[in-house]
């Protein structure tokens, strides 16, 4: 499906009306941040009553907090480990679904301790191996009790800068950039998801979720404002988080313009906080956002997405951030 909107123009007017025909086509730039964003899919897909599965980077936590805080069934926890790719994302949703899959760990020896690493989720460790297959084996449990129960899915992409381990004769997309001091031999390549692979990853993810759920099952998508932490490219990494989140925005949208699906949609946190306030919505590190700002972007969301009462419950998540 095109996204493409006819334009009627007439070549026989003067120059006046052509000048007024380019001033009133379309949607004009907007340089503020209080204005509602014009979302042509925006209607109340979060209610007291949905159970909302979110997961992604950081930026997820905070979406979760928010509407927990307002009484909405919406669990988030590193311990269930941030993402920040499609690729690991797709694979936790495929866990979450019910799939299996043998994951790998690292072993790490630094002075003289050892510790086992899960390499596809986030600060998920342990010094005791049998220990650590507890926990992934906790973690995928709770995903699944979690997805079984949602109604309403909000997916929160972060980059798409990955690294990848060689795991037998396959390339596996990890969730992070290799930890120092591991024990024994591996093979690591790094580089950027082309668009054609970042759609088939969100699509992946769609599918999932639309082979366990009710066709009219709403997921939400939305790309973090964070920035990468550090990059693998040969590129300063600035340059190489404006091309990440390049492919992020343009996979994203390919995909559900491609697929017309009326219950899925796209919130523009990323673009809420890199117009002309960013300088302010930024901690001093440029990468992590401030309280407050989250709480505007969120009203934003509230307002687009969840129902009447939802929106008008007095803001008090910040304290939780």
């Amino acid at each position: 499906m095109s996204d493409a909107r006819p334009i009627q123009y007439d070549s026989s007017e003067t120059g006046a009306q052509r000048d007024r025909l380019v001033e009133f086509t379309g949607r004009e730039w907007i340089a503020d941040h209080e204005t509602d964003w014009e979302l042509p899919d925006a209607r109340p897909v979060i209610t007291r009553q949905s159970r909302v599965f979110t997961i992604g980077s950081c930026f997820a936590r905070r979406v979760a907090t928010y509407l927990s805080a307002r009484g909405v069934e919406c669990e988030f926890s590193d311990a269930l480990g941030l993402h920040y790719n499609p690729g690991t994302i797709l694979r936790e949703v495929l866990l979450s679904s019910g799939e299996r899959f043998d994951g790998h760990l690292w072993t790490v020896e630094r002075r003289g301790q050892r510790r086992y690493v899960d390499p596809y989720r986030n600060k998920v460790w342990s010094p005791d191996v049998t220990a650590i297959r507890a926990m992934q084996a906790e973690i995928e449990a709770r995903n699944r009790a979690r997805f079984a129960r949602a109604n309403v899915f909000i997916v929160t992409l972060g980059l798409a800068e990955i690294c990848e381990e060689l795991v037998g004769t396959d390339w596996s997309i990890i969730n992070r950039v290799p930890v120092r001091d591991l024990v024994g031999p591996h093979q690591f390549q790094g580089r950027v998801l082309p668009t054609l692979e970042v759609i088939a990853l969100i699509s992946g993810i769609i599918a999932t979720i639309r082979a366990s759920k009710p066709t009219g099952t709403p997921i939400l998508f939305t790309v973090s404002p964070v920035p990468l932490k550090t990059s693998l490219r040969p590129y300063d990494a600035r340059v190489s988080n404006a091309l990440s989140k390049a492919r992020l925005l343009s996979g994203l949208h390919e995909c559900l313009e491609g697929l017309g699906d009326a219950h899925c949609h796209y919130f523009p946190s990323y673009e809420y906080f890199n117009g002309p306030n960013r300088p302010e919505m930024f901690h001093p590190d440029c990468r992590h956002v401030r309280d407050w700002a989250v709480d505007g972007v969120m009203r934003h969301f509230m307002a687009a997405y969840c129902a009447p009462d939802l929106s008008a419950t007095p803001a008090s998540a910040t304290t939780f951030f």
